[in-house]
């Protein structure tokens, strides 16, 4: 009899543990501490129902030490201005809008790692507009695919920054205009990308080291610019689609890209190519045919690109040559092609691009040539005398 009395206990205790596990709560705007009161050590999956705001989102980042699932499918987001949000300042919270830092403490640089599934508000009247700052970074047990709710229009900096349990390709819904500086850095399992058509900002290093992004990335005709070490170190993508209107390429934009392949081609609208652009995309190939219009390639630019395997030309709008920008581009081969602009050649600039070859013919507007600037390429002949 005690036997079965033991027996029975445990089962009670058991399926006690088990409803406190699982939550469910109907609140408004800052009550959720208070409907936890008792409950919150053990919780792992919580539904909220009702409204809440940046104090809510505290709590559950801060007194929520198991909690696995999240579910504000069915909850509203509201206004918030006050010193009890998720960030220790008194400061405006908007509606709508996942807040900073809403699951990685500012203080303790503490992010909710055991949280694995978030369910966003999806209807209209409980849309999502905003994701803040930090809002997910290192929140590195979030998993399977990131679905971003179709009425988001920003995306803060470092917003999920190293969550890196993410898998599956990211679709990025036509509603977003604004990507934050690294905001899927880190993100090393997304395996596709389709970025929004409406793009118009993505910050330096967005996607940086998302090394598991492979296939084709097609840059939207929004977005002029792309910005300092987007795709840096994502070694697996194998072609990038450049629009018709893209201005610039910032530094590092993507470095070591090392599955690029076939033939890069460039916009006529692209003025400038940033420092180390495109550095080790050895398996770029074909002519390598700078931009009419291009006036600034930095710094190493095309350093290690030895798959191009063509000519080179140097449009008259480049008027300098900057330090080791083809260096080590060893396929390139036939003549070089200075244009009657260039006034200058760096340090480096063509060294190791042991394939060009047939008479180097400097025009007369170079006034100076760097240190090394044709080391190695052995099968240029001619005089490196400036011209008179």
């Amino acid at each position: 009899m005690k036997k079965l009395f033991f027996i029975i206990c445990i089962i009670f205790s058991n399926s006690i543990s088990q409803a406190i596990d699982q939550k469910v709560v109907t609140i408004t705007a800052g009550e959720l501490a208070n409907a936890l009161t008792g409950f919150s050590a053990t919780i792992t999956d919580l539904t909220i129902i009702g409204t809440i705001d940046a104090r809510d989102f505290k709590t559950m980042r801060d007194n929520l030490p198991l909690i696995s699932i999240i579910n504000i499918s069915n909850s509203k987001i509201a206004e918030y201005t006050g010193l009890e949000g998720t960030v220790p300042n008194d400061i405006l919270y908007p509606a709508n809008t996942i807040p900073q830092y809403a699951f990685r403490n500012p203080t303790s640089n503490k992010s909710l790692t055991s949280l694995k599934t978030l369910h966003f508000p999806t209807t209209i009247s409980r849309s999502l507009i905003l994701i803040g700052d930090n809002a997910f970074s290192y929140c590195n047990k979030l998993n399977g695919s990131l679905i971003i709710p179709s009425n988001v229009s920003s995306i803060g900096y470092f917003a999920f920054y190293s969550c890196s349990g993410f898998s599956g390709s990211l679709s990025l819904p036509s509603s977003v205009l604004s990507i934050g500086e690294r905001a899927f850095e880190g993100c090393a399992n997304i395996t596709g990308l389709n970025l929004s058509t409406t793009l118009n900002y993505c910050g330096n290093g967005a996607f940086r080291y998302c090394s598991n992004l492979t296939g084709i990335v097609t840059i939207p005709s929004s977005l002029i610019a792309i910005s300092d070490f987007t795709f840096q170190n994502c070694s697996k993508i194998t072609q990038i689609n450049l629009p018709p209107t893209l201005i610039s390429i910032g530094d590092y934009a993507f470095s070591d890209c090392t599955s690029l392949s076939g033939v890069l081609e460039m916009p006529n609208s692209l003025i400038s190519i940033g420092s180390h652009a495109f550095t080790n995309c050895k398996k770029l190939i074909g002519d390598l045919t700078i931009p009419p219009n291009i006036t600034t390639i930095k710094n190493n630019a095309f350093e290690g690109c030895i798959g191009f395997n063509g000519k080179l030309t140097i449009p008259p709008s480049l008027t300098f040559i900057d330090n080791y920008v083809f260096s080590k581009c060893s396929g390139l081969n036939g003549e070089l092609l200075l244009s009657s602009s260039v006034t200058s050649i760096g340090n480096g600039s063509f060294t190791e691009c042991s394939n060009l070859s047939g008479d180097l013919i400097l025009p007369n507007s170079i006034q100076s040539i760097g240190q090394d600037a044709f080391s190695f390429c052995t099968q240029l002949s001619g005089s490196l005398t400036l011209p008179n």
